[in-house]
C-alpha cells in the first residue's frame, strides 16, 4: 500500500500514487478563480467548495455563488452568496 505524503489517500500501486501527488492540494488561478485539487484529483473552485462547507451540503445544479465585491479571489466567507444564475447574472 502506497500513501499520498500530502493526504494521506492509499493507492495500491506505486505509479497511480506519484500521479496524484504530483498534483494533490495544488492551487492555481483560473478566470481570476482560484481552483484547487482535491483528494480525488478533482479541480475545485475554492469559493464554491467554501460555500458548500457553510451551507453543510453539495451546491445544487443552477445554485451559484456570488463574490459582493466582485473580487474572484477574495473567497472569505462574510464575501460570499449563494444565488441562482439570474439572479447572479443582475448582479453583473
Amino acid at each position: 500500500m502506497y500513501k499520498c505524503k500530502k493526504c494521506g489517500r492509499e493507492y495500491q500501486r506505486k505509479c497511480d500514487r506519484t500521479k496524484h501527488q504530483n498534483k494533490c492540494g495544488d492551487v492555481y488561478i483560473h478566470m481570476g478563480y482560484e481552483y484547487f485539487i482535491d483528494y480525488d484529483g478533482k479541480e475545485v473552485a475554492v469559493h464554491r467548495h467554501i460555500m458548500e462547507q457553510m451551507l453543510g451540503r453539495l451546491l445544487e445544479p443552477g445554485e451559484e455563488v456570488h463574490h459582493k465585491d466582485e473580487i474572484k479571489r477574495n473567497n472569505y466567507p462574510d464575501n460570499l452568496e449563494l444565488t441562482n444564475k439570474a439572479d447572479h447574472a443582475s448582479h453583473h
